[in-house]
């Protein structure tokens, strides 16, 4: 199933830049990648503004690919979002991210964060 998945993937032009991609199509050391872009972005949401109170919530500060194409990651084609603006980019988002153990983290950042999302009038609270 899971190499079914990998198959499914559009991976037109990989091989020509030789671009190594995980099953869910994110290129090697995109950890780095997204915590280097995060830590730029002093871990604040470019939707709504919210900052971590602590460094553990950092977890629910996620690296957004504007175009959708994982291999890019050019400054212009990324976003620092909390996870609650992370979640309702767009219907896939929305989607992707009402399941499972990603939605308990959602209403736990809600709850934690609920009066600075009021204060910063994030849409979705």
């Amino acid at each position: 199933e899971t190499q079914d998945f990998f198959d499914s993937l559009d991976k037109e032009g990989l091989e020509e830049e030789n671009i190594e991609v995980d099953i869910f199509g994110y290129v090697r050391g995109k950890e780095k990648i997204s915590k280097d872009y995060r830590n730029r972005r002093n871990y604040t949401c470019e939707k709504c503004s919210v900052r971590p109170k602590r460094h553990l919530h950092r977890r629910w500060w996620h690296t957004h690919h504007i175009d959708g194409n994982k291999t890019n990651n050019a400054l212009d084609n990324l976003k620092c979002y909390c996870i609650v603006c992370h979640s309702n980019v767009d219907a896939r988002h929305k989607e992707n991210f009402s399941k499972g153990a990603i939605s308990r983290q959602i209403e736990h950042f809600k709850k934690e964060y609920q009066g600075e999302l009021k204060r910063l009038n994030n849409p979705y609270v």
